[in-house]
């Protein structure tokens, strides 16, 4: 064990300990460990120490968060309470049963967020060691030739994925019809992981394009990506009022301009992180996600031309603006903490024992063979430990099934374990490029919003379709090397 794993085990074990003794960390404790870790961990990527994956699930964990930096200066003895806090924006006190101006649930909830952080860092220190970056070289400076897929067969998996998003789509768009209106076609036969499946699909094609070896192909299949997926994403996610696409662009973005940026340039270069690049898109995203999320239920019987004016009304009734960009999803997602930290101090959250996992492998099964064998599932869009809470607005943040099922040991054992796993997966993935590799890494990316704020089912469900593709993928690249075409 080294010093950065055994400084963050005290963080836990002393968290742990106090808590089994009805003592929380003060506010300003919680918000220094987190923010230090945060910081912490930019700073090894700088050196090379952690990969992009780790920080980027750290941010997304600890996003929600944000809306306990102010409580450090609120006075939880005001009398009378204020029905809103302008940093909740949205979300009146009445509706978290006063849990929002109750200092021992605050004191709790940043507890929380701050041990399973330090758990998360605790899996993520398993090597000091620097990352080894495939650069796509041997060691006698030749190219390392990396298997892909004909062109033909590589065509059928580009046309499954387009049929797939076909089927996944919303029947209209955001101008047609409210979001919550809106019906796909593949709902009436209770696939929801279908939209997840030709993400993946197209993701793989996207990791065996930027791998293709000969240029020209290489070429052929990027313009015909940019082509298919320019359509996928702005006219079949985006302007359908869906917002998963948005982390899905990043991790394409990231695999495009980091993680293959030296294979792809065909000569051997030092990769660094593009900040700038990185930052920049960020910031995009976050803004398209305010829009999108204005646009779900704002545009219905609308044209381009009156959009444009809906969304400059919205900017002057401060919709639309600068400051909404700091409150999003997550703003909603931070309540599902909140309101097991304040059952817990209450004294009336059960403690599930594991329950909440059994029942996430007892739903795994897709929609449609549990319905073909009449099996119901415990988890599905109507139930499940989001429903379980005394509020919240549908999703659960990463730490509130582990604290139901295991209290606070749960909250720093199971968040250092998924981050022990990714981070050795990731510092193995790009030691040696491959499709595969490569597109794990940008499904984790694409699903670690859902995952971390919605639901471990979310990940889950994205691994096996990863894992089933995979042996396909080998498949496909079998039948390409026996092709006297290729």
């Amino acid at each position: 064990m080294n010093f950065a794993q055994f400084f963050f085990l005290i963080i836990g074990v002393t968290s742990i300990t106090l808590f089994y003794f009805d003592i929380f960390f003060s506010l300003i404790i919680s918000v220094v460990i987190t923010i230090f870790i945060f910081f912490f961990f930019v700073y090894r990527l700088t050196k090379n120490q952690t990969g992009i994956i780790i920080c980027l699930l750290l941010g997304i964990y600890f996003l929600p968060f944000i809306h306990i930096i102010p409580f450090i200066w609120f006075d939880f003895n005001t009398y009378p309470k204020p029905e809103q806090l302008w940093w909740w924006d949205g979300y009146p006190v009445d509706y978290t049963l006063g849990y929002m101006v109750d200092e021992q649930t605050i004191k709790l909830t940043a507890m929380l967020g701050a041990t399973g952080a330090a758990g998360i860092a605790f899996g993520a220190c398993s090597n000091r060691k620097k990352l080894d970056y495939d650069t796509g070289f041997n060691l006698d400076g030749s190219m390392r030739f990396i298997k892909t897929m004909s062109l033909p067969i590589w065509l059928i998996w580009v046309l499954i994925g387009l049929i797939l998003s076909l089927l996944a789509a919303a029947k209209g768009s955001v101008f047609q019809a409210s979001y919550l209106d809106s019906k796909s076609f593949i709902d009436n036969i209770n696939f929801s992981s279908a939209g997840m499946m030709y993400m993946i699909i197209l993701t793989y094609t996207f990791s065996d394009a930027l791998l293709e070896n000969r240029v020209y192909k290489r070429k052929i299949k990027l313009f015909s990506l940019f082509v298919l997926l320019s359509y996928v994403i702005i006219w079949l996610e985006l302007l359908r009022g869906e917002r998963e696409a948005m982390a899905w662009i990043f991790g394409l973005f990231l695999a495009y301009v980091y993680w293959s940026s030296s294979y792809m340039s065909r000569r051997k270069i030092e990769i660094k992180i593009p900040w700038f690049k990185i930052i920049f898109s960020l910031f995009i995203i976050l803004f398209l996600t305010m829009i999108i999320g204005y646009a779900r239920t704002q545009l219905a019987g609308t044209d381009l031309s009156q959009a444009i004016n809906v969304i400059k009304q919205g900017n002057i009734d401060g919709t639309v603006t600068f400051y909404k960009m700091m409150r999003g999803t997550w703003t909603g997602v931070m309540l599902t903490p909140l309101s097991v930290a304040g059952d817990y101090v209450k004294g009336i959250l059960e403690l599930k024992w594991g329950l909440d996992y059994l029942n996430v492998i007892l739903s795994l099964p897709p929609g449609f063979v549990a319905d073909f064998f009449l099996y119901e599932r415990p988890l599905n869009r109507l139930q499940g430990p989001a429903y379980d809470l005394s509020f919240g607005m549908g999703g659960v943040h990463s730490i509130v099934v582990p604290f139901k099922n295991f209290r606070i040991l749960g909250v720093f054992l199971i968040p250092a374990i998924w981050s022990y796993i990714f981070s050795r997966y990731e510092r193995n993935s790009v030691r040696k490029l491959s499709a595969i590799n490569l597109s794990l890494l940008i499904t984790v990316v694409m699903v670690s919003p859902e995952w971390l704020w919605y639901g471990d089912k979310y990940s889950i469900n994205a691994l096996i379709i990863w894992f089933i593709l995979s042996l396909f993928y080998k498949i496909s690249l079998g039948w390409t090397y026996k092709s006297k075409s290729y």
